[in-house]
């Protein structure tokens, strides 16, 4: 709960390791809030959120942090180098940072910079656009250790055409990993393991994109509703 606000009464929900799932629902459904527990950006009131059997509020968080990779709508981009904020302090051939960038589209960006991975970005990004700061995080999904990674509205910024060609290639990448993901287009988790489809904070209905399509249920509204 928020204050007084209840979000979520009761809630189940599993997520099998490996598996890619994909929350959807409307604003204030509940989806975000989900997705702020999972991370331990918030603590539930009652009831217990667990990973790999371990309760959340019991493990350090720093130690949590470095198994899972969260991509917010606003990323985190700090003062320093392209190279630092794609590795931070791990050495690797400069090809190796391009190539990444190249899979996501960011290759024009490195070929204006007149200092290339070594020009600084400024406080909090600054010299970069929205979509440019959106595209680094997933860049450095490229050289992330973590198992568990978690989108949230990670690529609102981009246009559909984008989204659709970088996203295949950044998800053909996590092969193996488990992903949750808050989408903003629901065309974009068509291939998703799962979906999880939150009202007035309950899950409504859940299952593959066709399933819930044919249903023609809730999701199904939504969908239809997102393409007028």
């Amino acid at each position: 709960r928020y204050g007084e606000r209840e979000i979520f009464g009761s809630l189940n929900l599993t997520v099998p390791r490996g598996n890619t799932v994909a929350f959807v629902g409307e604003s204030g459904s509940g989806k975000s809030t989900a997705v702020k527990l999972l991370v331990g950006l918030l603590q539930p009131q009652s009831g217990h959120v667990t990973v790999n059997g371990f309760d959340l509020s019991e493990i350090k968080l720093k130690s949590y942090y470095e198994s899972i990779a969260y991509l917010p709508q606003e990323p985190a981009v700090f003062d320093g180098t392209l190279r630092e904020n794609l590795v931070f302090d791990n050495t690797l051939d400069d090809a190796i940072l391009v190539d990444a960038m190249k899979a996501v589209g960011l290759e024009s960006l490195y070929l204006k910079l007149e200092k290339g991975l070594n020009t600084q970005l400024g406080e909090k990004g600054v010299s970069l656009s929205g979509v440019e700061r959106q595209l680094l995080a997933l860049a450095r999904l490229k050289f992330s250790k973590a198992d568990i990674v978690i989108f949230d509205e990670a690529t609102s910024a981009i246009d559909n055409l984008t989204e659709e060609a970088v996203m295949k290639t950044v998800m053909d990448s996590l092969s193996g990993k488990t992903v949750i993901a808050i989408a903003h287009r629901l065309d974009s988790i068509r291939a998703f393991d799962r979906i999880i489809v939150f009202q007035d904070g309950r899950i409504a209905e859940q299952g593959k994109f066709d399933e819930l399509i044919d249903k023609q249920q809730y999701f199904y509204e939504l969908y239809h509703r997102a393409a007028e």
